[in-house]
């Protein structure tokens, strides 16, 4: 990473944007989502499949802590992000069109700023032009895909009123079966085993909570 460039700073101004920040999944989850895919990230550009990639580590690390940032065109005065995605809002083409008003006082170099804008269009397969959106794909990707997917689906079944027979049939007739199609999506394969890994712990700890939820293991 560059000497030049204070990522504190840029992770207070992320904080900031999404600090109190409610949503269906969760409360300030868009905020930890964004931290940890930044380290995902960080981790990555340190492992064999990445090291020999010609990719541009600040490019790739400040866009994947700012790759939601379009959503916070979702966020109403209650502080609660609403809405989905659809034919006229796509998080990821807006948040090309707006973090350059986030970074311009603390990324000095207006060229990586573009860059850092491309790799955020693209990391949903939209105006995709930059190797480093492939990253940030599959590691926005790996973060739904094992345990961590429970505290959304928690927090979900919470916002549709679901009692925990609820929970656990849109998990076996949706949620999973998704779970296990996005397996095969992965741009890297090492990304992909991991996910597969989590996915794993994840549906055998359904399992067993479901048997714990019917007093089967008494």
């Amino acid at each position: 990473m560059s000497n030049s460039i204070n990522y504190d700073d840029l992770i207070k101004i992320y904080t900031r944007v999404f600090k109190g920040v409610k949503e269906y999944t969760g409360y300030e989850y868009r905020l930890d989502h964004g931290f940890r895919v930044f380290k995902y990230c960080k981790h990555f550009c340190e492992m064999d499949f990445l090291k020999n990639k010609n990719v541009n580590k600040d490019a790739l690390l400040i866009a994947a802590l700012f790759h939601d940032i379009g959503k916070i065109h979702k966020v109403n005065d209650m502080k609660f992000m609403g809405g989905y995605d659809d034919e006229k809002f796509k998080h990821d083409e807006v948040g090309e069109k707006i973090v350059a008003d986030y970074l311009g006082k603390y990324v000095g170099n207006s060229e990586l700023i573009k860059k850092i804008s491309r790799i955020i269009g693209g990391h949903h397969g939209n105006n995709l032009t930059e190797f480093e959106s492939y990253v940030i794909w599959d590691a926005d990707r790996l973060d739904n895909s094992g345990i961590m997917l429970l505290i959304r689906l928690i927090a979900f079944n919470e916002h549709k009123e679901r009692n925990l027979e609820g929970m656990f049939e849109y998990w076996n007739k949706k949620g999973r079966p998704n779970a296990i199609s996005q397996l095969n999506e992965y741009h890297f394969e090492e990304i992909g085993l991991l996910a597969e890994s989590r996915f794993n712990k994840l549906d055998k700890l359904m399992k067993s909570l479901y048997i714990e939820c019917q007093a089967g293991d008494i």
